[in-house]
């Protein structure tokens, strides 16, 4: 008897269906490397090294909690500032194609 997924395919097909797909998919395959590459260096540092630190310099549990909390701010500022650049750039790309066409139009 095989496990079953909602979706009513094998828990073992859908992991080798996944990495099939990223063996043919060059761009998916790279932003899973890049995923895979910075929880793998930041993932430690945030959940022993930090903990280690105050721990070590005696700062207790509620700066632990701040330093956290400011990582997890810090990352969601990132991520905004990235769709606003990523809106940004394609707002001006609409300009600049429209701008474009209607010279060629004239």
């Amino acid at each position: 008897m095989s496990a079953q997924c909602p979706g009513g395919t094998s828990i073992r097909a859908d992991p080798r269906d996944g990495f099939a797909y990223l063996q043919g998919a060059v761009p998916a395959r790279t932003l899973v490397m890049a995923c895979f590459g910075l929880n793998l260096c930041v993932g430690p540092v945030l959940a022993v090294g930090l903990v280690q630190r105050t721990h070590g310099e005696g700062w207790g549990a509620g700066s632990l909690g701040l330093f956290q909390a400011c990582s997890g701010i810090a990352a969601a500022v990132g991520a905004v500032v990235a769709c606003l650049a990523v809106g940004g750039a394609f707002a001006a790309l609409m300009v600049w194609s429209a701008a474009r066409l209607k010279g060629s139009a004239t």
